[in-house]
């Protein structure tokens, strides 16, 4: 699977967020990143030079919505939980509860997921196809209840509303 490497950056002055054009690492005391080029925005000719210090960086997460929409570490997502009963007597299907749920993109470890306010992180590889779409429909974890009685969860109609950085009162409750 081919992976574009990109980043976004938010300008902790401009309160502003800028697709970035290029990194340049400080090679003289191997400090890491010294300076980061911004794409100006429409109208502006410039290629805004920021210091490190300036910016918070944010990484692709080589994933894409099914509205084509990029996503990025500290996206904010919203997704349809609904959780579903199957009772094995009689083969039957019956939704017990149905939310929206707020998600935190976040890389932890090597490997980006999507945190909710409660339980475990959801991870990408559970959530999208080797192919990078969404598998919205997939159960993303099964619980027992009783021997023969299954509870399922999903997630679905996955949105991304805003970033912790443009929207941090979405995190707020």
């Amino acid at each position: 699977m081919n992976c574009e490497i990109k980043y976004q950056a938010w300008d902790k002055d401009k309160k502003e967020m800028f697709q970035v054009e290029r990194i340049d690492l400080d090679y003289e005391t191997g400090n890491g990143v010294e300076t980061v080029y911004l794409i100006p925005k429409k109208g502006e000719d410039d290629h805004p030079e920021v210091n490190i210090c300036n910016v918070e960086l944010r990484e692709f997460t080589g994933k894409v919505l099914e509205d084509k929409t990029e996503i990025y570490d500290g996206d904010l997502i919203e997704a349809e939980y609904v959780e579903t009963l199957h009772v094995w007597a009689g083969n039957t299907h019956k939704e017990v509860a149905r939310e929206k749920i707020l998600f935190k993109v976040e890389k932890r470890n090597g490997c980006f997921g999507l945190v909710p306010p409660f339980g475990p992180t959801v991870w990408f590889h559970e959530l999208w196809g080797f192919d990078g779409s969404i598998k919205s429909s997939s159960d993303y974890c099964s619980k027992h209840r009783y021997d023969f009685d299954k509870t399922y969860h999903r997630f679905t109609s996955f949105k991304k509303v805003g970033t912790i950085f443009e929207n941090p009162e979405l995190l707020e409750g």
